[in-house]
């Protein structure tokens, strides 16, 4: 009698054991299930991560399309080995009309890429996109107003209409020694400290001088000037006084020599650097 009692507490233990295992099997796989949704998440953001790793840098400064070293670079903005009718891509469709790639191809040669005006390897490119927006003249139409040919400045961006205004701009440039590597990184701005508490501004400071520019928000900054607002914020009547450091001269000698304007007092002040110390008064508000 004591056997077949054995072998019925032996089931039923061997019944719990079974119970057992197949509770852990089904926890087991629920967990399972629950922790696969995080786990392709996880994996799909560890993708994402490399994904972005291996995608370069974007540049600060992208230059505009119409500056080009080539001109299979111009021609490159388009697909000329594509089938079909191709737009422009420094015209509005209203100004060149969709053709084929052959007639394309010299509309870009010698509408767009004889007349450039070359800077440092950069050809800049006659432009006809509404990139100005200049404001109309008055009896003027509006959209006219905006679609006029332009260069686009391969140092600082700006726009101007006439080749030989390009000309006079980039030999300013080369006056103050600026190049396109001045412009393309946020070094050619250095705020000073930053702005006290209820100060809507903060003090900027030229590359290479010991000149700090105030900007003045309330003047209406002009489009047609030649300079961007990184080099001032807006045209404006500014006097430089300069103050000679060495005993022996007399700053007013020195202020009249050098002139009372904005820029000839930064061009001095780049060249003569620990000899003068220039102020830069705003008297734009007062005129």
């Amino acid at each position: 009698a004591s056997v077949p009692l054995v072998q019925l507490e032996m089931a039923e233990l061997t019944e719990e054991v079974v119970a057992q295992l197949h509770q852990e099997d089904s926890n087991i796989k629920r967990e399972d299930e629950e922790r696969a949704p995080a786990d392709a998440a996880d994996a799909a953001e560890q993708k994402d991560a490399a994904a972005g790793d291996s995608t370069p840098p974007a540049t600060a400064v992208e230059r505009h399309i119409s500056i080009q070293t080539k001109l299979e670079g111009l021609e490159m903005l388009v697909d000329m080995n594509g089938a079909g009718r191709k737009s422009c891509p420094l015209c509005p469709e209203e100004k060149f009309k969709a053709c084929y790639s052959h007639k394309l191809r010299r509309h870009l040669q010698n509408l767009h890429w004889k007349v450039y005006v070359e800077f440092e390897g950069h050809k800049m490119c006659i432009c006809h996109l509404p990139c100005r927006n200049l404001k109309p003249s008055l009896g003027v139409d509006q959209a006219s107003g905006r679609h006029i040919a332009h260069y686009h400045c391969v140092v600082c961006s700006v726009t101007i209409a006439r080749k030989t205004d390009m000309v006079s701009h980039l030999k300013r440039h080369v006056n103050k020694g600026e190049t396109e590597a001045s412009y393309s990184s946020s070094s050619n701005v250095v705020l000073n400290e930053p702005a006290p508490p209820g100060q809507a501004y903060e003090i900027m400071k030229e590359l290479g001088t010991d000149v700090q520019l105030l900007p003045n928000h309330t003047t209406p900054q002009k489009s047609d000037t030649y300079f961007s607002r990184k080099m001032k914020s807006n045209r404006q009547l500014v006097f430089c006084s300069l103050a000679v450091l060495a005993e022996e001269r007399n700053p007013l000698e020195c202020l009249d020599a050098f002139g009372a304007t904005g820029i000839m007092g930064l061009q001095w002040a780049k060249h003569l650097r620990n000899a003068v110390r220039v102020t830069i008064t705003d008297i734009s508000d007062t005129c």
